[in-house]
């Protein structure tokens, strides 16, 4: 299971399993290729 923490506070959010961490992978965008950080809010959880 994936960990899903707020990067700045710390908080603990949640877990995602390893498809679902790939889903979003394949789906968002990332700056460059060793990023690992991902911004949501609410408008990108519901269109995906």
């Amino acid at each position: 299971m994936i960990k899903l923490k707020d990067k700045e506070t710390g908080e603990m959010l949640g877990s995602i399993s390893d498809d679902e961490l790939q889903f979003l992978i394949d789906h968002l965008e990332e700056e460059f290729d060793e990023d690992t950080d991902y911004y949501l809010n609410r408008v990108t959880v519901e269109m995906l």
